[in-house]
Protein backbone atom coordinates (compact mmCIF):
# COMPACT_ATOMS: atom_id res chain seq x y z
CA UNK A 1 0.00 0.00 0.00
CA UNK A 2 1.25 3.26 -0.52
CA UNK A 3 0.27 6.56 1.84
CA UNK A 4 0.39 10.01 1.62
CA UNK A 5 0.98 11.61 5.21
CA UNK A 6 0.12 14.95 6.42
CA UNK A 7 -0.27 16.92 9.61
CA UNK A 8 -1.54 20.56 10.73
CA UNK A 9 -1.91 22.48 13.89
CA UNK A 10 -4.49 24.76 14.16
CA UNK A 11 -5.00 27.08 16.96
CA UNK A 12 -8.44 28.96 17.60
CA UNK A 13 -9.05 31.58 20.14
CA UNK A 14 -13.30 31.70 20.82
CA UNK A 15 -14.56 33.65 24.05
CA UNK A 16 -11.41 33.94 25.41
CA UNK A 17 -10.46 30.33 25.29
CA UNK A 18 -7.64 29.57 23.44
CA UNK A 19 -7.67 25.87 21.80
CA UNK A 20 -5.45 23.67 19.28
CA UNK A 21 -6.23 20.95 17.28
CA UNK A 22 -3.58 18.70 15.95
CA UNK A 23 -4.67 16.74 12.87
CA UNK A 24 -2.64 13.62 10.93
CA UNK A 25 -4.12 13.08 7.41
CA UNK A 26 -3.56 10.54 5.46
CA UNK A 27 -4.86 8.97 1.95
CA UNK A 28 -4.15 5.32 2.19
CA UNK A 29 -3.76 3.30 -1.49
CA UNK A 30 -3.59 -0.72 -2.05
CA UNK A 31 -1.05 -0.85 -4.56
CA UNK A 32 -2.84 -3.87 -5.75
CA UNK A 33 -6.03 -2.62 -6.75
CA UNK A 34 -8.46 0.38 -6.93
CA UNK A 35 -9.24 0.46 -3.31
CA UNK A 36 -8.27 3.51 -1.22
CA UNK A 37 -9.40 4.88 2.10
CA UNK A 38 -9.33 8.65 3.83
CA UNK A 39 -8.06 8.27 7.59
CA UNK A 40 -8.21 11.54 9.32
CA UNK A 41 -6.67 11.21 13.40
CA UNK A 42 -7.82 14.55 15.52
CA UNK A 43 -6.66 15.54 18.92
CA UNK A 44 -7.82 18.65 20.92
CA UNK A 45 -6.69 20.58 23.45
CA UNK A 46 -9.63 22.68 24.64
CA UNK A 47 -8.47 26.08 26.37
CA UNK A 48 -4.64 25.61 26.59
CA UNK A 49 -4.46 28.02 29.60
CA UNK A 50 -5.91 25.04 31.92
CA UNK A 51 -2.26 22.62 31.86
CA UNK A 52 -3.72 21.37 28.58
CA UNK A 53 -0.91 18.81 27.35
CA UNK A 54 -0.42 16.58 24.16
CA UNK A 55 3.03 14.53 23.30
CA UNK A 56 2.30 15.73 19.85
CA UNK A 57 5.11 13.37 18.65
CA UNK A 58 3.18 10.61 20.35
CA UNK A 59 0.05 10.85 19.05
CA UNK A 60 1.40 11.16 15.37
CA UNK A 61 3.30 7.60 16.23
CA UNK A 62 -0.24 6.35 17.01
CA UNK A 63 -1.65 8.01 14.29
CA UNK A 64 0.69 6.47 11.99
CA UNK A 65 0.59 2.97 13.63
CA UNK A 66 -3.15 3.04 13.00
CA UNK A 67 -2.32 4.11 9.09
CA UNK A 68 0.05 1.28 9.17
CA UNK A 69 -2.26 -1.10 10.41
CA UNK A 70 -4.74 -0.80 7.61
CA UNK A 71 -5.38 -4.47 5.02
CA UNK A 72 -7.04 -4.21 2.20
CA UNK A 73 -8.46 -7.30 0.29
CA UNK A 74 -7.29 -7.33 -2.82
Amino acid sequence: MTIYFAKNEQHTSIDGKQDVVYKFFASIKSNHSHQAVQFIYSITCEDINKKCHIDVAKEEERAKMLMHSIKFQD
